[in-house]
């Protein structure tokens, strides 16, 4: 009887595993491209659901030009939050616009974007769901300068993952080795288009292409597994 209860207590958890929904709210690096035409790049999340085990769905919400700051600010935060339910889990990839002081809707300081975060992971458990901060990736040839202030939003990350407890994905930490050491690392990025896509720049060193954007998604999950992650139950 015992035994028979426990099979079923154990069928009745991979039900609701497997039923879970995964959420991805983040920018242009994360966003899915794929009812565009042209289509301006590749965004990782469009991988996720290759992934992930049967009956898990993948929500891709990024924007593409989009922060923590113009999603609290905006609905894009609370429509999210609408739709998350229990057992969900909600991927936070951000920083790269939060940096960008000359985009205003965007910008805030890396404390507020630590703030942000913070208070965003605070709204995820509230829905009894599972909340998920990944650092940035990096641009091509990216300058002294840009880099090192990309670190500081991708320290807040790290600072604002150890404050609330929240798990981490340290995507740029596995990312930025990988494209230095590259001696094709240009193939990752979009670079020079062949068309040309309106309100995108011809020269892209920040977006990523078809193979950037697999091989982003490939690491995401690879460091799920390695630092043995809530969120590693839901892929394969």
């Amino acid at each position: 009887m015992m035994k028979s209860l426990l099979s079923m207590s154990l069928l009745t958890a991979s039900s609701i595993l497997l039923g879970a929904d995964l959420y991805l709210c983040g920018d242009s690096i994360m966003a899915d491209y794929r009812a565009r035409d042209p289509r301006p790049c590749y965004g990782w999340g469009e991988f996720m659901q290759a992934h992930c085990r049967e009956n898990v769905r993948v929500f891709d919400l990024a924007v593409p030009g989009s922060s923590t700051a113009s999603w609290r600010k905006s609905n894009l935060w609370q429509n999210a939050l609408k739709r998350v339910q229990k057992g969900d889990f909600v991927f936070l990839g951000f920083g790269l616009n939060d940096s960008d002081a000359e985009n205003p809707a965007a910008f805030c300081t890396d404390k507020e974007f630590e703030q942000n975060l913070l208070e965003m992971a605070e709204n995820v458990r509230s829905k009894g769901a599972t909340p998920l901060f990944l650092t940035s990736t990096v641009t091509y040839q990216e300058p002294p300068e840009k880099r090192a202030r990309h670190a500081l939003y991708n320290d807040a990350t790290r600072r604002a993952a150890a404050a609330g407890k929240v798990e981490l994905v340290d995507l740029n930490a596995k990312f930025l080795p990988f494209i230095d050491a590259a001696p094709d690392a240009g193939r990752y990025f979009v670079l020079k288009r062949g068309f040309p896509v309106k309100n995108w720049l011809d020269y892209d060193p920040v977006h990523l292409s078809e193979a950037g954007a697999q091989c982003v998604a490939k690491m995401v999950v690879d460091l799920i597994a390695e630092n043995h992650l809530s969120a590693q139950k839901l892929f394969q």
